[in-house]
């Protein structure tokens, strides 16, 4: 006897496949199995919004399932919101913005050009994941 095995997002409540039958509208998922014993949810060319809960459920009495969370790595990345350069006079005031995406979310830090750090008497920036915004005040 042959049981129906299905595959859900989890997060979404999104049904990926019923056995052989795939049901979402996403050209890179399929499904393969080997003899009915081992089956897999394949998914081609992994995108960014392919990370989260996956769940292969089994229709036994009562059901069965399995879920594991797909990690999607994405590279660090600028965005168009960082700063090129700029020229200030002596004496002026400035205000350095560098923006990177990527999973997980970059840390960004403004240094030297030799790759030395910047040092100030007083804190004069803010640093978090993805965002680094260096105000230089005289």
């Amino acid at each position: 006897m042959f049981f129906q095995v299905g595959w859900v997002k989890a997060d979404t409540k999104a049904i990926q496949a019923i056995h052989d039958h795939v049901i979402t509208h996403n050209p890179r998922v399929s499904v393969s199995h080997n003899n009915h014993v081992a089956w897999n949810l394949i998914i081609k060319n992994i995108q960014e919004e392919d990370r989260g809960q996956y769940m292969c459920q089994i229709n036994t009495d009562p059901m069965k399932s399995q879920v594991g969370y797909l990690h999607v790595v994405v590279p660090p990345d600028f965005t168009e919101e960082t700063s090129g350069d700029l020229m200030v006079p002596e004496g002026g005031t400035v205000k350095l913005t560098c923006r990177a995406k990527g999973q997980p979310a970059p840390y960004v830090q403004w240094r030297r050009e030799d790759g030395s750090d910047i040092v100030f008497k007083e804190p004069t920036g803010v640093k978090t994941k993805g965002k680094a915004v260096l105000n230089i005040i005289n």
